[in-house]
């Protein structure tokens, strides 16, 4: 909106509006005329109460009719030439100029051609095939086949599977009767003649007599019976080469070839690696090693190696060559295993059954036992400073008492001592009755020689030392000798520290109880120490009184060597009483234990340390009373 003052005449002030009909301002002039885009006016003389708001003015008049839009586009389809020579077009173009075209692209065996707005397609493929199928070639040889006279022959084409069947009827031959239609020996002379040449064939069921000599090639005997060769050939000549499958032949030179009907073994067995074939029945070949040529690999049985190192165990590789370990050997007596790597070898045995045995390590000599025997040892060997190979330990377990129903044994174990000669420092033996075990401990004067409880008086001075110190006895309850060569029990120690009256009395001689004074309580921080109430003094009556409602509080030293168990504050009410272990070196407390006052807490034992104290709190309520307590304690 702009404001435009044209003028002043006075105490008018002409004003003129636009882009808005509305207008806010403040004058103090008696007129003020206003100009609006309607042209209408009006004078303001002063300013009135706000009127009611107007009703909603009337719907303005429709407008009028808009004018009438531009056309739309219009489309025209037409045909035209394709980018390749393979490819036309059907184009769709609007009025605006657009164009969309589809292209038609001729396949195999075809070609494409346009004139004007018609498009055709032209098969490019002239079939030349002159060849006849395979079936119209069956159906021509079958129809030859089909209508036709056979004599002894009857042909059938099978058009399912394209074949001609052709039966032959069978042709009689009788050589004893002679007929129309037969063979008879009146029409064959000769056959008991010599005959030279090839003989082409000999037929079935032919009575062969006399004497038969080929000299030629038969190519053909047919499939006599033996009856019939055996009769016919009995002294029959045959030389030459004979073909065929042969039933029976004697008496014949030349070559044979074919398959003899009735052989079932060799004639002379024949050995197949050492092993006799005759054909029979089947053999099973074991490879000689100084009949293979090759290596046998781990898959098909064999090691797959062709040297292994002498003595050396031999482990498995997958599929892989059987492995010779060097490090592993067996020498028939020695079984030695070495390795270069750092705290290795090692031997694991390895249970892994769910019950609760362990697995063994056995040592067993299986021979008559006899008092003295060696049953098992272990050496721990090493070189000294000069490479010298040296026993440092030794470990032996031997025979004691081999007599049956009284066997004793007997284990030893020896170090190097000084000289690097072997001396037992731990020697066990049977005691002179069941169940008793001896223990000889050191060697030479530091011997120590126990048999079924180890006593004081066994040790002898000067020689039995703990961390260098001699010790030469130990000293009980109620005993005490002032030396540094004795040793105490905890019950001589607690007798000794009562006799002199030490810590060991507990509080002030009570090795039971602590009392807890009003002087060991003090305030909290509510502002105001704690004070002995004495308003019936007369009568004998004090207590010990907090400031209105504030906690007290008592810190109780625990005697050394002591515990304590139990806390109990006497009052005149039921305040909540809690206890606890505090140290002198921090600020931080754990709680032991709650209860009331006039209630004995069983509190968490509190063992006493160099630091440690109790801190008792009580929430003590204005107006109640806090006569006294105590700690039990008791000596640990």
């Amino acid at each position: 909106m702009s404001v435009t003052v044209s003028s002043t005449q006075g105490n008018t002030v002409e004003v003129s509006v636009s882009g808005s009909n509305a207008l806010s301002f403040t004058q103090t002039t008696s007129t003020v005329s206003v100009a609006s885009p309607v042209a209408n006016s009006f004078v303001v003389t002063s300013k009135g109460p706000k009127g009611d708001k107007g009703d909603t003015g009337a719907t303005g008049a429709t407008g009028a009719t808009g004018a009438a839009g531009s056309d739309g586009r219009s489309y025209s389809v037409s045909c035209v030439d394709g980018d390749n020579s393979d490819e036309e077009k059907i184009r769709l173009s609007d009025s605006a100029g657009v164009n969309d075209d589809v292209v038609l692209e001729a396949g195999t065996g075809l070609s494409i051609a346009r004139s004007g707005d018609k498009i055709t397609f032209t098969n490019t493929v002239t079939d030349t095939d002159t060849v006849l199928t395979s079936e119209q070639v069956q159906d021509i040889v079958g129809a030859m086949f089909s209508g036709n006279t056979e004599t002894r022959i009857s042909a059938t084409y099978q058009d399912d599977d394209g074949n001609i069947d052709l039966v032959v009827d069978a042709i009689p031959v009788d050589l004893t009767s002679d007929g129309a239609g037969t063979i008879h020996a009146n029409n064959v002379p000769t056959l008991n003649q010599s005959t030279t040449g090839n003989a082409a064939t000999v037929t079935t069921n032919a009575n062969l007599t006399g004497h038969i000599t080929s000299t030629g090639n038969a190519a053909v005997l047919g499939s006599f019976s033996v009856a019939q060769l055996s009769t016919a050939l009995s002294d029959a000549t045959i030389s030459g080469n004979n073909t065929g499958d042969q039933t029976t032949v004697s008496g014949s030179s030349g070559s044979c070839t074919g398959n003899a009907a009735t052989a079932t073994a060799l004639a002379t067995a024949r050995a197949i690696n050492g092993v006799d074939f005759d054909g029979t029945a089947p053999i099973t070949v074991t490879a000689a090693g100084s009949t293979l040529s090759d290596t046998v690999t781990v898959a098909k049985g064999g090691t797959g190696a062709t040297t292994l190192t002498s003595n050396a165990l031999l482990t498995g590789n997958g599929t892989s060559a059987i492995q010779a370990e060097a490090d592993l050997t067996f020498d028939g007596g020695d079984l030695s295993v070495s390795s270069s790597v750092s705290n290795k070898p090692s031997l694991l045995l390895n249970n892994t059954n769910t019950n609760g045995l362990a697995p063994q390590l056995v040592f067993k000599k299986s021979t008559t036992g006899a008092d003295g025997d060696d049953l098992g040892k272990i050496f721990f060997n090493g070189l000294d400073a000069a490479d010298n190979d040296q026993t440092f330990g030794f470990i032996l377990c031997e025979i004691d008492e081999a007599d049956d129903g009284s066997e004793e044994g007997k284990m030893t174990i020896k170090v190097a001592s000084h000289d690097g000669e072997l001396q037992p420092g731990l020697i066990v033996t049977s005691g002179a009755s069941e169940d008793v075990v001896n223990v000889t401990l050191g060697n030479g004067s530091c011997a120590v020689n126990t048999a079924g409880t180890f006593t004081g008086a066994a040790v002898n001075v000067g020689i039995y030392k703990i961390g260098g110190h001699a010790i030469n006895d130990v000293d009980l309850a109620g005993e005490f000798v002032d030396s540094d060569e004795h040793l105490m029990t905890s019950a001589a120690i607690n007798d000794r520290i009562a006799a002199v009256g030490g810590g060991s009395d507990g509080w002030h001689g009570s090795t039971t109880r602590i009392k807890i004074l009003p002087r060991d309580f003090i305030a909290d921080d509510g502002g105001r120490p704690l004070f002995i109430d004495d308003t019936n003094i007369g009568i004998d009556q004090l207590f010990l009184e907090s400031f209105s409602s504030n906690p007290i509080y008592a810190s109780i030293a625990i005697p050394t060597g002591f515990k304590a168990t139990h806390v109990k504050i006497n009052g005149s009410a039921a305040d909540a009483v809690e206890v606890w272990e505090f140290q002198i070196d921090s600020k931080t407390g754990v709680s032991k234990g709650t209860g009331n006052v006039g209630t004995e807490i069983d509190i968490t034992d509190v063992t006493s340390s160099t630091t440690n104290y109790l801190f008792i709190g009580i929430a003590n309520a204005s107006g109640n009373e806090v006569h006294g307590g105590y700690v039990t304690i008791a000596a640990v």
